[in-house]
């Protein structure tokens, strides 16, 4: 994503930037900026929240199964749901990243 934005059009034409299609040059490159930010955001806020949810499980787990012994296993594979949901965010941000 860092090196992505050394590639566009708008970048490359630093000396030229009035005229004809300077201005849809310029559009393109925002709508590409704007979607290397929803990008970050989702990737972020999915892995944020992943990150909270495994931190909950996690507390959960370690009380209940003081309290019940054998029951550490079937809450871990529920921690591993919450896992997956992180994974989803990468997923995402490589889908709109790839898209650009």
């Amino acid at each position: 994503m860092q090196q992505k934005p050394g590639t566009w059009e708008w970048n490359n034409q630093a000396q030229k930037r009035t005229g004809a299609g300077s201005w849809e040059v310029f559009h393109d490159a925002k709508r590409k900026g704007y979607g290397i930010f929803a990008a970050g955001i989702a990737v972020g806020l999915t892995n944020l929240t992943c990150g909270m949810s495994v931190g909950i499980i996690g507390s959960c787990a370690a009380v209940v199964d003081a309290q019940q012994r054998g029951s550490f296993m079937k809450m871990f594979l529920i921690e591993i749901f919450a896992t997956a949901l992180g994974l989803y965010g990468v997923i995402v941000g490589i889908i709109v990243n790839s898209n650009l």
